[in-house]
């Protein structure tokens, strides 16, 4: 945005999604010809050869040969694995809360909590007024 050649030109639809839903969906963003890294990427520009990559900064790890797992014993592995993690994070000499974001993750984390926990656990959650589109804005057909 320093960039004085950078254009700062509207996408109307991506506006639009903002004023509605309070943030613009997929990878679009407000501004034309602005998109959002996919989640788990990065984007590195070479100023030298003006070359942009995007790649994501980390991948599943291969399994291993001969080590086969059923879907059962992999969801229990995974469960004990967020539970001694929440169970650390819960150590304190302070009061503790959650922000609950309305999504999976913070919901999972507040129930294990909960779970794990012999106090009890505050939760908290922060929403701001909608603004609301009255004005007629006329969206692009694409």
């Amino acid at each position: 945005m320093a960039d004085p050649t950078f254009s700062r030109t509207l996408d109307f639809e991506g506006l639009n999604c903002y004023l509605m839903y309070g943030y613009v969906p997929g990878a679009k963003s407000i501004l034309r010809n602005v998109n959002k890294l996919p989640a788990g990427h990065c984007m590195i520009y070479d100023l030298k050869r003006d070359d942009v990559r995007i790649r994501p900064y980390w991948h599943l790890p291969e399994p291993e040969d001969g080590i086969h797992a059923s879907a059962d014993s992999l969801a229990e592995e995974l469960e004990k694995l967020l539970e001694d993690s929440v169970r650390r994070q819960l150590i304190a000499d302070v009061p503790l809360g959650i922000l609950l974001s309305g999504g999976i993750d913070s919901s999972i984390v507040t129930a294990i909590a909960s779970r794990v926990s012999s106090k009890t656990i505050k939760t908290f959650t922060i929403s701001f007024p909608m603004i609301r589109n009255t004005m007629k804005v006329p969206m692009p057909v694409s």
